[in-house]
């Protein structure tokens, strides 16, 4: 086999085997498997009171309340930029961590939102992981 032959045998092989990989990695629903936040599965709408009651940890959730505090956005060492809110149902407030990948969310401090996502424990703090792009203004 000359030189040019081997070659191209080889990129065919990476590429068929790149392909492969991917589509072992890929979950039922066509999105890669991954233990974050995965707005596509389908979510339970909780109060914040019931939510820090039942604490259904690593479970997408959805949950309303109005928001109280827009807390400084936080910078990973990475350079990924999440917002954080402070919302409360008037009994019980709750963090919103959200990545702003998908966008930024204009809020004012009383607005009525919702939203969904990953309802997880960090550093003995419950809070909801999501996109910013998940949050939707009630009005």
């Amino acid at each position: 086999m000359d030189k040019e032959l081997k070659r191209l045998i080889y990129a065919a092989s990476l590429i068929i085997g790149s392909l492969l990989i991917a589509f072992l990695l890929k979950d039922t629903t066509g999105n890669y498997s991954s233990t974050t936040y995965n707005p596509s599965l389908k979510s339970q709408e909780y109060t914040i009171t019931n939510l820090l009651q039942e604490a259904p940890l690593d479970q997408n959730i959805e949950v309303s309340g109005n928001v109280t505090e827009l807390l400084e956005d936080y910078t990973s060492k990475k350079g990924y930029v999440y917002q954080q809110i402070m919302f409360s149902d008037g009994s019980n407030e709750l963090l919103i961590f959200c990545s702003t990948y998908k966008g930024r969310k204009d809020l004012n401090i009383g607005d009525r939102i919702r939203v969904e996502g990953k309802f997880q424990k960090y550093k003995d703090k419950y809070e909801i992981y999501s996109y910013c792009s998940q949050i939707q203004k009630i009005i």
